[in-house]
């Protein structure tokens, strides 16, 4: 799938979220990691480094909100579950920190290309 395409099924999971009243549906940046997960970890074409750019910073500013999230549900836990969830927050913080160095380098191939 394209980006354009994750967005397009995105935005159908959201609306079939809504009509049949469910808690969850997929975000963008959701459909486009399931969409390099299928593909062993290849990032999509984006067309542009603009493009990949707003992409990258999308997914970064969602995954540090899941961070939030994540300790304060650390926090509040039960003993029994925070070995897990530690382990979940050294994952997390790692797909962060390579979503990172990718946003840094698709602003260096902007900057080279300007």
């Amino acid at each position: 799938m394209t980006p354009e395409a994750c967005a397009r099924f995105a935005a159908q999971t959201q609306e079939l979220a809504k009509k049949e009243n469910l808690p969850y549906s997929l975000s963008v940046t959701d459909a486009e990691q399931i969409e390099e997960e299928r593909f062993d970890g290849k990032p999509l074409k984006y067309g542009t480094p603009a493009a990949a750019i707003a992409a990258m910073e999308r997914r970064v500013a969602e995954m540090r909100a899941n961070k939030a999230q994540l300790l304060s549900t650390i926090e509040d836990c039960d003993d029994s579950m925070r070995e897990t969830l530690m382990q979940d927050l050294e994952v997390l913080n790692q797909q962060i920190a390579a979503t990172q160095e990718r946003l840094d380098a698709y602003r260096q191939q902007q900057k080279c290309e300007n």
